[in-house]
């Protein structure tokens, strides 16, 4: 089933959130989990990679921290729940949508930042980190605390998945048992994370709070809305179309007051806004990695970006090619969050021309180093437009290009026949946005903010 498809069945269903459970919609709760299982399931992913020590660590970290700052009596005005990916840039590790926020406006003279680990780890050195407080404490005594939330609310959450579930099952086929655990097991963790948080937020008092992405932070931003505070989530990768995140109404009970684009071609609504709450502020990181002057590969060699969906695809294409093309050198880039199984890596050792090269240096300082650089619909390429880069969208061999009037650029390849002469060919680049990245503007930021 298509996104497309399934959406269309779904908004046959406008009831959906009138469901409630402690005045929260759960049905925003538990929506991507249900529209991964009814349209492809989640891809795979990179798992936790940590050791026990370390995670004890880090939970002793995160828990001093956290006394630390309920016992200070200190009030925050502004606190950010950044993405959790982090980046080493320049020597320290860096979140690229908060910490050049934080720099380029005056929400640096008074913040916390209120970090979530990656995979099980914190990046450090780390630019801010004498204002930062790890979130482990509160994730894993969420996750200690769910089975007893859950038993003492089974009853209360049982019933609303029962109401949900048989509004569901008007337009989808699937085990009700086994979507009735999974709801009752997400709600009860949501709810788990929501009450930890509840103290820590009351006690900093922020005018407003900063949340990338929302499926990420719900239990953050339902609790801004029940305290009055204000919650705005940074954009935090390019989106075009639909998808199993953003799609769907606006419901001011659980979504965010407003959106931050970072360029006037991402304003529209792609991520389930009124247009009127997404607010264009710009990108401030992309100047500052312009600055590096990092190495430069010959033009030869193309930077392939790669996504967990599409990682099959990928190699088979790649493959294909090299097997009459033999003088071209392709690097993949991972996304952060895929992994190559052992079979496709075994495959790519059989040719020289392919390699997985290394993702945890950051995009924009990964597309320096290329003159060519293909995809698919990755938010990567219209960074790599906006440096200037020559940019080709595989639209064959399993691929299809997605483009709206405002988003959209690069050369389309139809064959392994354009894609050599795209390589071999002046680029003339009018046709990219080059809106998707734009100048950071502090005063379209300041009309947002307390």
């Amino acid at each position: 089933m298509t996104i497309q498809d399934y959406l269309e069945q779904e908004n046959k269903l406008p009831q959906l959130d009138d469901i409630e459970v402690n005045g929260v919609p759960i049905w925003r709760i538990v929506r991507t989990k249900f529209r991964w299982e009814m349209i492809s399931g989640r891809p795979f992913t990179v798992g936790k990679n940590i050791q026990p020590g370390t995670q004890l660590k880090n939970n002793h970290r995160s828990f001093v921290g956290l006394t630390k700052l309920m016992l200070s009596g200190k009030k925050v005005k502004t606190v950010f729940f950044p993405h959790p990916r982090l980046y080493l840039v320049n020597g320290q590790y860096v979140e690229r949508m908060s910490d050049p926020l934080i720099d380029y406006s005056a929400i640096r003279e008074d913040y916390l930042i209120l970090e979530r680990h990656q995979n099980g780890l914190h990046k450090e050195p780390r630019i801010h980190s004498d204002h930062v407080v790890f979130l482990d404490f509160i994730d894993n005594t969420s996750r200690a605390i769910k089975p007893l939330v859950k038993i003492l609310n089974k009853g209360k959450y049982g019933k609303a998945a029962d109401r949900l579930i048989s509004i569901l099952e008007a337009e989808y086929h699937f085990d009700h048992a086994k979507m009735r655990s999974v709801f009752i097991d997400t709600l009860s963790f949501f709810f788990a994370q929501k009450a930890m948080t509840a103290p820590v937020l009351r006690h900093l008092a922020p005018k407003q709070v900063f949340v990338a992405p929302r499926q990420t932070y719900q239990y953050v931003i339902a609790n801004c809305k029940k305290y009055g505070i204000k919650a705005i989530e940074l954009q935090h990768g390019v989106t075009v179309g639909e998808t199993e995140l953003y799609s769907g109404s606006y419901y001011d009970r659980i979504d965010p007051d407003y959106f931050c684009v970072f360029g006037k071609a991402n304003v529209g609504p792609q991520f389930g806004m009124p247009l009127e709450k997404v607010v264009n502020t710009g990108f401030p990181y992309k100047n500052y990695v312009q600055s590096l002057g990092l190495q430069k590969f010959e033009s030869q060699v193309i930077l392939v970006i790669s996504e967990p969906e599409i990682s099959q695809k990928v190699v088979d294409l790649l493959i294909s090619f090299v097997e009459y093309h033999p003088d071209f050198i392709f690097h993949i880039r991972c996304h952060p969050q895929e992994k190559f199984s052992s079979e496709l890596m075994e495959r790519i050792s059989g040719y020289k021309q392919i390699m997985v090269v290394d993702n945890t240096l950051e995009s924009f300082c990964a597309l320096s180093q290329y003159e060519c650089v293909i995809g698919e619909n990755s938010t990567v390429m219209y960074e790599a437009m906006s440096m200037g880069k020559k940019v080709g969208r595989l639209n064959y061999g399993g691929f299809c290009v997605k483009e709206t009037d405002l988003i959209h650029g690069g050369t389309k390849l139809n064959s392994h026949d354009e894609l050599i002469h795209f390589v071999n060919s002046p680029y003339y680049d009018e046709q990219d946005s080059k809106d998707v990245y734009s100048d950071f503007d502090e005063q379209a930021l300041n009309s947002i903010l307390n």
